[in-house]
């Protein structure tokens, strides 16, 4: 009989709960750590630390740690999506960040920060092995970006940032919009629609702050209740909405210039 293993540690809960679900299928293959590290490669320290709850296992560990116990494709995703959760948790949480509010540098500079955040901050290698190599962007450029010393030189380099954080690709376009938002050059603009683009970002930040707040005492686990998400909803709409206008702004200004030149 094998020794008793120490309780799993849930000092940070999501990493706890990866733990938990590794003992448990190791529990219904049967398997020995002798016999995952025979199956796997991983010496049987690393396999035991991976189920102990004190330190987040790499994905690599992780996924050669259920092949081996037989474990289905839906427990392998529930384990992916623990780890992902249990990296955010050790880095702060989750960052709400909208693409529509985005329209400066260094909005976007924090958006993609805290987008490297919420997918687990993946590091630099993995980003470039899931982007699809060196040849698609540069550990060094990934390091430049996330340091605030750059931003994606091109659409493709931008979208090779976003999957190398594991962003699914139906929500790449509308950080490709801001990026390219935030990006092209800015023609000057009249105070006035200045102005009131500013007063509407301000309204909109301020709307986003309103909302967080009373999302605070929410778990991120549990769907939120109706009335709340249809408050977020409306404020993805506002926020939309003076992207739209902002640039239906800029282009009348533009127009207006135009036509008092000729």
């Amino acid at each position: 009989m094998g020794r008793i293993e120490n309780p799993v540690d849930y000092t940070v809960r999501h990493r706890g709960m990866l733990a938990g679900l590794l003992r448990a299928e190791r529990a219904s293959s049967g398997l020995t750590y002798a016999a995952l590290e025979a199956a796997t490669g991983i010496s049987a320290a690393t396999l035991k630390r991976a189920a102990s709850g004190k330190s987040i296992p790499a994905q690599n560990t992780v996924e050669a740690f259920l092949k081996a116990c037989g474990s289905d494709q839906r427990t392998v995703a529930t384990a992916m999506g623990l780890r992902l959760k249990a990296r955010r948790d050790e880095r702060g949480g989750h960052t709400r960040v909208l693409a529509t509010t985005i329209s400066t540098p260094d909005q976007l500079a924090d958006g993609l920060t805290a987008i490297h955040q919420n997918y687990g901050a993946p590091s630099y290698r993995e980003m470039q092995r899931r982007a699809g190599g060196k040849h698609m962007i540069a550990t060094s450029s990934i390091s430049r970006i996330l340091n605030r010393q750059m931003l994606p030189v091109d659409e493709r380099q931008m979208a090779a940032f976003l999957q190398g954080c594991g962003m699914p690709v139906k929500l790449h376009k509308e950080w490709l919009n801001a990026w390219t938002r935030a990006t092209r050059p800015k023609a000057p603009v009249h105070p006035l629609i200045g102005s009131a683009t500013d007063a509407l970002d301000a309204a909109t930040h301020n709307l986003f702050a309103e909302l967080d707040g009373l999302l605070t005492h929410e778990s991120g686990d549990r769907p939120l209740p109706f009335r709340r998400r249809t408050m977020l909803r409306r404020g993805d709409l506002l926020a939309a909405a003076t992207s739209r206008f902002r640039d239906s702004a800029a282009h009348l200004h533009h127009q207006t210039v135009a036509a008092a030149r000729t």
